[in-house]
């Protein structure tokens, strides 16, 4: 039990130091960024049978750019208050959340340029779900839930992707949607495995 806290120990240690490096940096975005991974590390450490919360997850890893309320910033972050890029195709959302977005984004009347950090790496697809879910229907939002298969579909399809997309990418009709999970030939290929 001793080894298992020291672990999770230096974990932290090793986050916290990023993160003040982080937020000693001149960019905006990175201090936000990395004020939302501190708040969020407590998160972890609840117990794993149950279910994630997505307003817990969207508290702590999203409010610091588009607020507790969903309405974002003017003219810096977006809104997630009843706007397409939410409530409208689930499968362009969850690419935005799992690898970010950068340049260029129009939301309602506004056009938004920066960069939001990829999630794939700090929230497993019940997580995803969980948050995803909860941005689409909080608020004046009235969206279908997101579920874990729908998110993993995507991941996998996903999975190569080394950058943030950009709003032309998620307008191509190849970047929306939910991969079909009978459709084998959307599938990457493991070429380890054999039959």
């Amino acid at each position: 039990m001793i080894a298992v806290t020291y672990s999770m120990r230096s974990v932290i240690y090793v986050r916290f130091d990023l993160i003040l490096m982080l937020i000693k940096s001149k960019l905006v975005i990175y201090r936000l960024f990395a004020l939302s991974v501190i708040i969020a590390v407590p998160l972890h450490s609840k117990a794993q049978n149950s279910p994630p919360n997505g307003e817990a997850l969207y508290m702590s890893r999203c409010s610091s750019c588009h607020l507790a309320n969903g309405e974002g910033i003017t003219g810096v972050f977006p809104t997630l208050n009843e706007v397409d890029w939410v409530t409208g195709d689930k499968g362009r959302l969850i690419r935005i959340v799992l690898d970010g977005v950068m340049g260029e984004i129009q939301v309602g009347d506004m056009v938004y340029t920066g960069i939001m950090p990829p999630w794939k790496t700090f929230l497993n697809d019940q997580e995803m779900a969980a948050l995803l879910t909860y941005i689409r229907s909080a608020w004046d939002n009235d969206a279908s839930p997101v579920s874990e298969h729908e998110v993993r579909l995507v991941r996998q399809v996903t999975s190569d992707r080394t950058q943030a997309w950009t709003m032309k990418e998620l307008e191509e009709m190849s970047n929306q949607g939910i991969p079909d999970s009978l459709d084998l030939n959307s599938l990457p290929i493991n070429s380890t495995h054999s039959n």
